[in-house]
């Protein structure tokens, strides 16, 4: 992993639906996406 200074240490969960809730997906992306990833984590912002 790449070192950032501690200041820029967010560590927010991020919830799964925020990825596809803009745009049109399928089905069985939504499904695969949800059985695949288990947590979504923002580490840092810069």
């Amino acid at each position: 992993m790449i070192e950032l200074p501690p200041g820029t240490v967010f560590n927010r969960r991020i919830p799964k639906q925020k990825f596809y809730e803009k745009r049109s997906v399928t089905a069985e992306f939504k499904r695969v996406f949800v059985e695949q990833i288990s947590a979504i984590y923002w580490r840092n912002k810069i």
